[in-house]
């Protein structure tokens, strides 16, 4: 029982000098006196963050209307003059999405360059402050500046359009109606004509080239059409002349309908297209070739000054389009039988169009043959500007998606 009693006293004691030894009340002294200070630091920090979350999402909003802005500018479904109605429609559309409609939103400026082909605008906003007002701070202002050009690049287009045999009855009426939607999608309005020119290719076993024959030496033949070069200058972009000039073709062999030097006419492209004629069999690479020889800046005197491609400022794009195998390579054996030459011929001259700095869009409609397709893949610039198209529909798309894509434009910072 002394034992017991003894450890009694021992834990009493020990439990008492643990309680005089506290200084917890310490901590509740200090915590009332740094609460004011806690409790604004706080305050700091919430307010700070929502004025970090505003300036983003008005950001994020004056950013999309830029954007939208200068795509519909680029694509000719608004004015210069429209833009600032555009702007508004376009940020009350995104702010109306976010919290940012509790908040007044004033756009400061909205200013459109014609020369330079941008917009910028300019956005603020009012926060009010919960918190900080203790430290008299009822709102704060919040801005935002972005800016975009539409495009303000020269663009020189030639299409390799195929008008074989296989193309004739409603393929040939399908792609017709295609490629002028592109011609349309590609000038939608004056300003586009200012800076947009397209060729057209036309080709099937021969290119005919009769607008340009009298500029260049041709050996050989009785017509205005021309097959593939042969000798040292056979895959190279060199003038024509009597040490390497262009292969002459029989009437019997050639195209109907006549290449397009580059031009702004949108009516004189969409009245050549409609006027298009097949017959003949598949030389690809040729249609391939003379896309590159319409769009080298050294060929400026072949095609005359309208016609001259620049060597500048000048987004250059090459459209291939097929609906079958190449195979026909006049040079090297009957038609119908040089596959082979013709495929390599080809991914020969897409090859320099890309390492010169030409986009290569390709497009095969109704292409049922892998080696076909793959050659079309091949020659195209990326997996993206390679299409597919099995019906009217998916061809005008292609085209359009194209012209859309070739009418790109950028945030400037």
């Amino acid at each position: 029982m002394q034992g017991l009693i003894s450890k009694t006293k021992a834990a009493l004691s020990a439990t008492t000098k643990r309680f005089l030894d506290d200084r917890s009340g310490n901590f509740a002294v200090l915590l009332g006196i740094l609460s004011p200070m806690l409790f604004v630091g706080a305050g700091l920090m919430l307010d700070t963050t929502r004025l970090y979350t505003v300036q983003a999402k008005l950001n994020d909003a004056i950013d999309a209307a830029v954007l939208a802005t200068t795509q519909d500018l680029t694509l000719g479904n608004i004015l210069p003059e429209d833009v600032e109605d555009e702007v508004r429609r376009w940020v009350l559309s995104n702010v109306e999405e976010t919290f940012l409609h509790d908040y007044p939103l004033n756009l400061d400026a909205i200013i459109v360059d014609r020369t330079a082909r941008t917009v910028e605008i300019e956005a603020s906003t009012t926060v009010p402050m919960i918190l900080m007002q203790i430290a008299g701070i009822d709102e704060r202002p919040v801005t935002s500046f972005t800016k975009a050009e539409y495009s303000n690049i020269n663009v020189e287009v030639a299409m390799a359009l195929d008008v074989t045999g296989s193309m004739s009855g409603s393929k040939i009426r399908s792609l017709k109606r295609a490629a002028q939607t592109g011609i349309d999608e590609l000038f939608p309005n004056s300003e586009a004509e200012q800076r947009i020119r397209v060729g057209l290719v036309p080709y099937a076993s021969t290119v005919n080239i009769d607008p340009i024959i009298d500029e260049v030496t041709v050996t050989g033949g009785n017509s205005d059409c021309v097959f593939e070069r042969t000798g040292s200058e056979a895959e190279t972009v060199a003038i024509p002349d009597n040490a390497a000039p262009l292969n002459g073709a029989s009437n019997r062999d050639c195209v109907q309908s006549e290449i397009v030097p580059l031009t702004n006419d949108r009516a004189a492209l969409k009245s050549e297209i409609s006027s298009l004629r097949t017959g003949g069999w598949t030389a690809g690479h040729l249609g391939i070739t003379w896309t590159r020889y319409m769009l080298t800046a050294g060929w400026a005197g072949i095609w005359g000054a309208d016609a001259a491609p620049s060597a500048v400022n000048t987004r250059k794009i090459a459209i291939i389009m097929t609906d079958g195998e190449f195979n026909t390579f006049l040079s090297a054996g009957p038609k119908g039988t040089q596959g082979p030459a013709s495929n390599a011929m080809a991914r020969t001259q897409c090859n320099a169009m890309k390492a010169a700095g030409i986009t290569v869009y390709t497009i095969g409609f109704q292409l049922n043959q892998i080696s076909a397709q793959q050659v079309m893949n091949d020659c195209a610039t990326s997996s993206s500007t390679a299409y597919l198209a099995d019906n009217e529909g998916q061809l005008t798309a292609a085209f359009r998606e194209i012209a859309r894509d070739i009418n790109s434009l950028k945030l400037v910072f």
